[in-house]
Order: structure tokens, then sequence, then C-alpha cells
């Protein structure tokens, strides 16, 4: 029998690539179908031109989202691809596909708060991955081999760009439940910040903080979250 449990598109950060949601498949498989998605430029696509505004990425997701649906689903994403899965949320609404069962984001306040710390993209090599340090946000064999990072950079450049120069557009409110999340000592996001995403919704929004800086993606507590978030989304979905 064809597998009909509730989908899962996961959307990753500046930078990001899907490969980092494919160990969900162990974890969660269970519970949802996992799709884990490349941007344009980026790991299975790193052949492909980057992509430099977020309508243009969100065009591009669009189409490969719409395709794949085939039933409910759910869209994750953290820090950039928090705001990703946000105005695909808003794109998928045309008739076309189903609202969205539950709009899950981490590492990102609400899409009407402006960044929270001055933008990196633009920065020297040194100083940026200085900045990237504080994050976690360059996985350490990247610093070992200079030619990957020289693949790596442009990627993440092009991303943070996007995501420290992102201004809300003229969205009303999605139908669908919010759940937020990050870590409790995450420099970019906050408690207040994670709230607004309550702005975004008619329906229910829910905020946690959890063990984490910034990159909480593989930390237990954020883990367990997700586990969480995923039960409470897909109750009653399956037939």
């Amino acid at each position: 029998m064809e597998d009909r449990k509730t989908q899962l598109f996961c959307l990753p950060h500046a930078g990001g690539n899907a490969v980092m949601f494919h160990r969900w498949k162990r974890r969660f498989g269970a519970q949802v179908r996992i799709h884990p998605i490349d941007l344009a430029g980026h790991g299975t696509r790193r052949g492909e031109p980057l992509l430099t505004s977020m309508e243009a990425l969100v065009r591009d997701l669009t189409r490969q989202i719409r395709y794949l649906v085939d039933g409910p689903y759910l869209l994750f994403g953290h820090s950039l691809g928090a705001l990703l899965a946000y105005e695909l949320a808003h794109t998928l609404r045309d008739g076309t596909v189903d609202d969205p069962v539950a709009l899950l984001v981490s590492g990102r306040n609400g899409p009407a708060v402006p960044h929270p710390v001055p933008p990196l993209h633009h920065l020297p090599t040194a100083e940026l991955l200085e900045r990237l340090d504080e994050l976690d946000g360059v996985p350490p064999p990247l610093l070992a081999e200079p030619e990957l990072l020289d693949v790596f950079l442009p990627a993440l450049r092009a991303d943070a760009r996007i995501a420290e120069l992102y201004q809300r557009g003229d969205h009303a409110p999605l139908a669908c439940p919010v759940r937020a999340v990050a870590g409790d000592v995450d420099p970019l996001s906050s408690v207040r910040g994670l709230h607004r995403w309550a702005e975004e919704t008619t329906a229910e929004c829910t905020v946690e903080t959890v063990p984490g800086g910034h990159m909480v993606l593989e930390e237990p507590g954020f883990l367990e979250w997700l586990g969480e978030a995923l039960t409470g989304s897909t109750a009653g979905q399956r037939a």
C-alpha cells in the first residue's frame, strides 16, 4: 500500500543544503515523509546559478514543492529557511494545493521583525568566518579545506544577504497553526521576537526555547521539540 503519511518539506538555513535533513528520515520517518529541499546553487543543485532575491527563491521552490505535494503537508525551515517556509505557505495558497497542516519554524523571529544584528554578507572573508564561528555556522571540515570554503562562501553570502535584507510583504494572516522554536542563547532570535509569529496566523501559535545557540538542529532539546511538533501537527491526518 502506498505510504500516505503527511509530508514534511524542510528548508535549510543560509549556506545550508538538504544533507542535514536526511538524518531525520531515520528518526522521524515513522511519523512523516521527509522531503529535504536544496536551493538552486546548493547541494545536489550546486551546478545551477545562485538565486539572489527572495522572490526568485520562492518562485523556484513553489514550482518544486507544488509538484511534490500529494496530500497533507508541513513546511519546516530554519533561519533563512523559516522565512522561505513562511513565504511558501503564502504562495502555495493559490488553490492548486491545500494550505499546509502547520508551519514549523526555528532560529528566526517573526517575519515583521528586522534582522537583529548587523549584516555579515558583505564582510571580508576573515571577519565573516569569525562572525560565522560565533553562530556555529561553518562546518569544521570546511576550515581545513580552502577549496571547499571557496565553494561554500558565495552561496552563504547570497543567502545571508537575502535573509538580512528581508522585509515582510503585505500578507494576510495564514490559517494554519505556527510552531516556533529557537535556542535559548541564539543571538539571532528572542522570546519576544518568536512571539511575533502569532501575528502571522489566525490559528494557534506556540513558542518554545530549547538549550542551544543558533544551530540547534541536532541538539536533543530541538529534536524532542520537533518530534512533539510533528505528533501534534499530524494527529488526525492519517486515514
